[in-house]
């Protein structure tokens, strides 16, 4: 299914894809219809829909790039990151749900940021630790 999609998205068709899961309430609810455009760049507090490590497809919330490249994405309604997801997973951002558009607000941009800040410390930290002699508790 994902290389369907990927393939009419390329040739800047919008796709209709059908929310299943209450993960993105209550932007996004169970059953709605998204449409779903590629899009060369991305921004902090987009939907976007990506193809997850197993397949499967998600439809959440940006947040940013991390320094291996990969982008960093969360459920509203999730306390952690998901997966770090490869740029070429990302199959376009949702323009509407049900016909009307989806736009997102200042505040949630912003709520996104604070978010990748905290979540790329978390991960650097991880790093360095994992590279370091000294070894410090994470909390």
């Amino acid at each position: 299914m994902y290389n369907a999609i990927a393939a009419m998205l390329q040739n800047g068709e919008s796709v209709p894809v059908t929310v299943t899961g209450r993960c993105m309430s209550p932007l996004l609810r169970e059953g709605q219809r998204l449409s779903v455009q590629k899009r060369g760049r991305y921004f902090t507090g987009d939907i976007l829909v990506f193809a997850a490590a197993g397949g499967e497809l998600l439809v959440h919330r940006y947040l940013g790039p991390v320094p291996t490249g990969r982008l960093m994405t969360k459920a509203d309604t999730a306390a952690r990151i998901d997966a770090l997801v490869s740029r070429d997973h990302i199959l376009g951002r949702v323009l509407s749900a049900d016909g009307i558009p989806v736009t997102t607000t200042v505040s949630a941009r912003a709520r996104a940021a604070l978010q990748y800040l905290r979540w790329l410390a978390v991960l650097l930290a991880a790093r360095i630790q994992r590279h370091s002699a000294f070894r410090f508790p994470l909390d």
